[in-house]
């Protein structure tokens, strides 16, 4: 059986363009077909033939759909031309992929007659990520029917149905039930919104509730007007005011990054003007679109334990008991378009602290609960008599239902879902029997790639032929997945000089830091010796090694890292004034990639000034990495991994030429952080 984590990870990328499943080598935004086509050929001739096969297929697929130009025409190419010569499965795949576009061509052209016109494009927008040669014919025929259609329609407005909801409008959420606000806010009926921030105000726009809170649950509903857009919102607890903008308590914040298309989940402890993160995570591809998220927030003595929708939670502990005022905010150190605000609940604790097994129950029950809605969506659209859209509802609640474990009830609701959809589609048959002919093609040649000793191909493959029959494709799934876990462990083995420490004596990290001082002093010492410097059993805390009197005005300065555990993080901080004023520019180890980021910390706050995320395999990430500064009156670019972020001088702190060693560990877990090779070189 499929692995839960990976069957719900899959269903949250199912709308993916097939590039987007190259196991540990997603493609970057910031890349391009030329810069990837170049990669690939200086891969090849290291010998990294799966490396560069799956850069040579993320760049086919940018290419896709794009007007001929001459640069394009010869990256398209070269890129074809080393796939042939470099991999002896290539001409299969390219007949295996015009197979299966032919497959969906034929039924877009069985939708167009039945005149259901959008579910036939779709049908050749999926033949078109596999060969867009095969679809202009019947792409031309069904244009034409489309604009013919368009015209005849009547201009009365489609009624959309209405999810139906248990849920009752919050009294919190109306001004006479507020203890203070800050900022514009508006209530709509059931809804408050919140107008749109700069980044630039002084405070944050804040909706502080008469409502207090002891061990109780807290949840609130929210979405961005544009969500696509980088937007966030927060929950304010154990809050005890001091004045306009001015309080103690904890904020817990939902910021989404349109950049890298994460979520992250911060935990703030707010004394007044300081305010310092005491937890949180950064959750990739989470889907976001018109839909509300839920955060919810356990209170319970001491600790938190916070939830965006159903993704894992992030628990922090105070020194005291969390008790006073419940709040909303939208924050100020980052622009954010209007957010709506619905269902701000004050609620009992459960008996007892959800467990693992709860927590993955309430997902499941969440995930039954959206199924049920496109089930009743459909309901209502048939009843209207628009079966077309009452298909794409009742697909939509089959792509769902692949999230839930496999048991008797996902058996019993999918054959009663698949009962409803052929009755409501009339080729819903013959859909069916294209869409397991194509994944058992798609299947075969990822098998074939398993033997040939490239799982990571594979699963590019297999997770495609997961998108045409998840059900049938699960096993398949979950045996490439296994066979990259080998090969990961193979690459441990067999790379050891890969994940050797740099080549360096550290007499110039001895020179600069030995005598040297804590950025903090309330944070974790440091331990010089030998070749390296290692901050030791870090949790939940940032710890900073400034030199004794050496400095860099301008110039090139950085070092090598190894981060041992997810969430341990390290680097070098620069224009350090003092422990209340600096700029740190890190690495940090997630799940299956790295983080490089650079932020700063002055006035009591974080402020986040760039960040790219970094895929890797897993193997990989037991290495040392380099992360390097090139600094300047004008500013700054950090660079790491091949990814750089370049940030003018306005944007940082004053320039003051101290620079020094930084390491972290965002999580509970204990991590010793070791930095080597430091260098610093004056311009």
């Amino acid at each position: 059986m499929l692995p839960t984590h990976l069957r719900q990870s899959i269903a949250l990328l199912v709308l993916a363009c097939p590039a987007l499943f190259a196991q540990g080598q997603t493609a970057q935004s910031s890349a391009t077909p030329v810069s990837m086509v170049s990669q690939a050929e200086a891969l090849l001739r290291k010998g990294e033939k799966e490396d560069a096969g799956i850069l040579l297929w993320q760049a086919l697929d940018l290419l896709r759909g794009k007007e001929c130009n001459a640069i394009e025409d010869a990256t398209r190419l070269s890129a074809r031309f080393l796939l042939k010569k470099h991999d002896q499965l290539e001409v299969e795949r390219r007949a295996v992929f015009t197979k299966v576009a032919t497959q969906q061509v034929a039924i877009g052209k069985s939708y167009r007659i039945k005149k259901w016109y959008d579910t036939a494009l779709g049908r050749l927008d999926v033949a078109a990520m596999y060969d867009q040669d095969t679809i202009g014919k019947e792409r031309t025929i069904l244009a034409a029917k489309r604009k013919s259609a368009a015209k005849g329609k009547t201009k009365a407005k489609a009624v959309t149905p209405t999810k139906p909801t248990t849920e009752v409008g919050s009294p919190l959420l109306k001004r006479k039930a507020t203890y203070a606000v800050t900022g514009e806010w508006t209530e709509r009926g059931e809804i408050l919104e919140v107008e749109a921030t700069t980044g630039k105000e002084r405070y944050p726009r804040e909706w502080v509730t008469e409502a207090s809170h002891g061990d109780n649950e807290v949840t609130v509903d929210f979405r961005a007007f544009e969500p696509k857009a980088e937007h966030n919102a927060a929950i304010g607890v154990g809050m005890r005011m001091h004045g306009a903008g001015l309080y103690d308590g904890y904020r817990v914040q939902c910021l989404y990054e349109a950049s890298t298309l994460s979520f992250g989940l911060f935990v703030w402890d707010i004394k007044g003007m300081v305010i310092k993160q005491i937890g949180g995570q950064w959750y990739d591809n989470v889907k976001v679109g018109k839909d509300y998220h839920r955060l919810a927030i356990l209170i319970s003595g001491n600790q938190l334990t916070c939830q965006l929708d159903a993704l894992p939670p992030v628990t922090v502990k105070s020194s005291a008991e969390i008790r006073g005022k419940v709040s909303l905010s939208v924050g100020t150190t980052r622009p954010s378009p209007r957010v709506a605000f619905r269902n701000l609940q004050v609620r009992p604790l459960p008996a007892d602290q959800p467990s693992d097994e709860e927590l993955r129950e309430k997902a499941k029950q969440q995930q039954q609960h959206a199924i049920t809605a496109f089930v009743e969506d459909a309901k209502l659209l048939i009843a209207e008599r628009r079966r077309e859209p009452a298909a794409r509802k009742l697909r939509d609640a089959l792509q769902q239902l692949v999230a839930l474990p496999e048991g008797i009830l996902r058996k019993n609701m999918r054959q009663s879902i698949l009962a409803m959809l052929r009755k409501t589609d009339p080729l819903a048959k013959k859909r069916d029997a294209a869409a397991k002919e194509c994944a058992h093609t798609l299947g075969l040649l990822a098998d074939k790639y398993v033997v040939d000793n490239r799982p990571r191909q594979a699963m590019v493959l297999a997770q495609l032929a997961w998108r045409f029959d998840a059900t049938g494709q699960e096993k398949r799934v979950a045996a490439v997945e296994q066979a990259i876990a080998e090969w990961n462990v193979a690459q441990l083995t067999s790379r050891s000089a890969e994940l050797a420490p740099p080549k360096d004596d550290g007499s110039l990290l001895r020179q600069w830091f030995t005598g040297g001082h804590l950025l903090d002093s309330r944070r974790a010492a440091w331990i010089l010796q030998g070749p390296s410097a290692r901050a030791a059993h870090l949790s939940e805390t940032i710890t900073g090694w400034m030199p004794k009197q050496a400095t860099l005005t301008a110039g090139t300065f950085g070092v090598h890292v190894r981060l041992p555990v997810r969430g341990s993080q390290g680097g070098v901080c620069f224009d350090a004034a003092g422990p209340h004023d600096f700029s740190i520019a890190i690495i940090t180890r997630g799940q299956k990639s790295l983080n490089l980021s650079v932020s700063r910390w002055a006035g009591g706050k974080w402020q986040y000034l760039g960040k790219k995320s970094i895929p890797l395999d897993s193997w990989r990430l037991e290495a040392w990495h380099a992360i390097t500064v090139q600094t300047a009156a004008t500013g700054i670019t950090v660079k790491a991994l091949g990814k750089e972020i370049k940030l003018a001088r306005p944007r940082l702190g004053d320039a003051n030429a101290h620079i020094g060693l930084i390491a972290g560990n965002h999580t509970e877990s204990d991590a010793t952080v070791e930095i080597r090779a430091f260098h610093a070189k004056a311009k």
